[in-house]
């Protein structure tokens, strides 16, 4: 069958073959059917369709520009290659000149493949009007129209009219295009040059440089920086030619110092002249630390702190003689190519003995758990630091003793010179039984010492926190010195505290005049103090919870009749929990100005029936609370998050039981902020302070 004989004029088959014939000119579908017949006759048929699509007329992709030539040029090659397409394709085509003007400039002009050669006739200039015809198989066909001009004149070589600006880049680009459309100008027109790149004096740095149409493309070499000097030919027909030259650097992508290890706050007493702080391991940059300048760059109290200099890698801080308070010191690293970097920090000057609590998580970051605050790992010389996830016992803290230093290393802490108590944290996380690490521990040049130290077998199990206490370590030279030196296999550590003239325990007695000792009781501090030798006066006990803000507890006026080294006692029913810091205040009188006792500071661990909160702070959002003994039992509690100001933003009523552990999912609507815990029992509420960061 074939149901449209005029376009599919015949359908023969020879052999295994069908063969179908068109009619001229005709397009459109025909339906054909082929037929196999047995020698039974018995047949099958199968159909199929033919469409013949209508032809349509050449194309014109990109027009030829006007030519222009100089008068005594003889000939010339135009490509048409890219100037016509065809939808049966380029080779559909047929390109011919089908007329121009003006055969006595042009006497020639003969197409072969994609090539148009024209030839000049001698001597003769002016304009000719020629039509390119580009006429496909079915005799459709487009033309385009080019104007060619040759002029007087002899042929000069092309010129250098808007040079290539010198090119920058960062490294890690990978290639950048630079057009060179406007760069070369010639007096036979912008046709009538040809591009090269015809120099690169760094192929590391530009691995590739190649001309299209009139783009540059560079490709740069990963990872390498410098210059290269990069040399562009533009050449015209008859040879002559003219280059120009510019350079391209890859720069190393600049950064500023960083600040590796912060400047920790200074503490000093009123009276101390200067400090020197060392600023050796604080900033680091890409160039070495040769390419950093140290300044100050900020002092926010300069009656307080009333010089801030600063020699090689020193820290020089000048203080004035009569004055407590806070100045901010900040401190500029800057590098060679002006960018900086700026660490802050706290300089205190204290009455009396200065607060001191140091905390460092040896061989591990910072953290806090609780009220504690630890700080990273520093003060260091030697060692390495590692660490294991595993539960610790004998703690709560765990975070604190999965990590460590190990090998021989010693800590020099910066510390006000004077009396110390030291705490050595310790947890076994590698071995499992007693002999198989023993260590040496020195404590500021042997005033206390741990011999032959043992872990496991001092604390009984390999996993298990233990701590080391020494108290009355004193020191004279500005540094709490501890060095730890390995007898079988490594010495390490886990943390250390250096606490100023403190004592830890429920119940202290201070005496301003005196020594501290300790006595078993009420959660109290009792003070004891003397006059001595100043008879009369308004003398008035003072509290502080930082050292410096102080408040009045109670005020005893002294006469003349008084007996002299009185010892006069009271007892503070309610004191800080945690560190309080007190003292003698004497009133002025007499032209006399007001004078002070000695600081002294104690530390009350209060039983108030706390409860742990953590992660804390908490980027997540998903809170663990720890109750102890005293909570935990199977009546419900009250569960509440406040904010500062008090207000409720979460709520919820959860069974306690003794030494569970509840999960606590904050909603999202909570904002990051400080924020309270509380647990009501009772009619008895208990608080836990936490800071959401998420």
């Amino acid at each position: 069958g074939n149901n449209n004989g005029v376009l599919v004029t015949g359908a023969t088959i020879s052999g295994g073959n069908l063969t179908l014939t068109f009619g001229a000119g005709k397009s459109g579908t025909a339906t054909i059917k082929v037929r196999a017949t047995d020698a039974e006759t018995l047949f099958v048929e199968d159909e199929f369709v033919v469409t013949v699509a209508a032809n349509t007329k050449p194309v014109i992709v990109n027009e030829l520009p006007d030519f222009t030539y100089p008068l005594g040029q003889t000939s010339s090659i135009i490509s048409l290659a890219d100037v016509f397409n065809d939808d049966g394709g380029a080779a559909n085509l047929t390109l011919t000149v089908s007329a121009y003007s003006n055969p006595a400039m042009i006497p020639t002009a003969t197409i072969t493949g994609t090539n148009l050669t024209l030839t000049f006739g001698a001597g003769v200039q002016g304009t000719s009007t020629m039509r390119i015809r580009a006429r496909d198989a079915q005799g459709l066909s487009v033309e385009d129209v080019i104007v060619i001009k040759v002029i007087a004149g002899a042929n000069t070589a092309p010129v250098v009219s808007n040079p290539i600006p010198d090119q920058s880049v960062n490294a890690g680009t990978a290639n950048k295009v630079i057009s060179l459309a406007n760069t070369f100008t010639d007096n036979g027109g912008a046709a009538n040059i040809t591009l090269t790149v015809s120099g690169n004096s760094n192929t590391a740095l530009v691995t590739g440089a190649t001309v299209s149409g009139t783009n540059l493309t560079l490709t740069f070499g990963t990872g390498v920086t410098g210059t290269s000097t990069v040399k562009v030919k533009a050449t015209d027909a008859q040879g002559l030619f003219v280059e120009d030259v510019f350079v391209v650097t890859v720069a190393a992508v600049l950064t500023p110092p960083v600040v590796t290890t912060p400047i920790p706050d200074q503490s000093v007493t009123m009276g101390t002249t200067t400090k020197v702080i060392s600023l050796a391991g604080t900033f680091t940059d890409e160039k070495g630390p040769a390419n950093i300048t140290l300044s100050v760059s900020g002092n926010t109290n300069t009656a307080l702190v009333t010089g801030a200099s600063i020699s090689g890698t020193n820290l020089t801080l000048t203080f004035a003689s009569n004055l407590t308070g806070t100045a901010n010191i900040k401190v500029k690293a800057l590098d060679s190519d002006g960018l900086f970097v700026e660490d802050e920090f706290k300089a205190d000057v204290v009455v009396g003995i200065p607060v001191t609590h140091i905390r460092l998580a040896a061989g591990g970051p910072g953290h806090t758990f609780g009220t504690e605050v630890w700080s990273a790992d520093q003060y260091f010389t030697g060692g390495s630091a590692s660490g294991e996830t595993l539960p610790i016992a004998n703690t709560t803290n765990d975070l604190l003793y999965q990590t460590e230093r190990w090998g021989n290393t010693t800590y020099s802490i910066p510390v006000p010179n004077g009396a110390y108590s030291v705490k050595l944290h310790f947890a076994e996380i590698f071995f499992t039984t007693p002999g198989n690490r023993i260590f040496n521990v020195n404590i500021e040049g042997g005033q206390k010492t741990l011999t032959n130290y043992d872990i496991v077998a001092k604390a009984g199990a390999g996993a298990t926190a233990v701590i080391e206490s020494f108290t009355d370590v004193n020191v004279a030279d500005g540094n709490m010195t501890i060095t730890l030196t390995g007898v079988t296999d490594n010495a390490k550590i886990s943390g250390i505290e250096v606490i100023s003239n403190a004592q830890s325990g429920g119940n202290s007695r201070i005496a301003v005049n005196g020594t501290i000792d300790v006595k078993a009781g009420n959660d109290i501090v009792e003070v004891n103090w003397t006059s001595g030798d100043q008879t009369e006066g308004d003398f008035t006990i003072e509290r502080s919870s930082d050292g410096k803000n102080f408040e009045s507890l109670q005020t005893t006026t002294v006469s003349k009749n008084d007996r002299k080294n009185l010892v006069r006692r009271f007892a503070d029913v309610s004191p800080y929990d945690g560190t309080s810091y007190y003292r003698i205040r004497k009133a002025a009188r007499n032209g006399m100005p007001v004078s002070y006792s000695e600081v002294r500071q104690v530390i009350i661990s209060k039983n108030n029936h706390s409860f742990l909160v953590y992660p804390n702070p908490n980027n997540t959002g998903v809170l663990f609370l720890e109750f102890p003994k005293e909570l935990g039992t199977q009546e419900n509690l009250k569960l509440r998050v406040l904010n500062m100001q008090g207000a409720v933003m979460y709520q919820q009523s959860q069974p306690g039981r003794t030494g569970i552990l509840l999960k606590l999912t904050l909603p999202m609507n909570i904002v990051n902020g400080t924020y309270i815990v509380e647990i009501e029992k009772n009619g008895k509420r208990h608080h836990s302070r936490f800071i959401l960061n998420r």
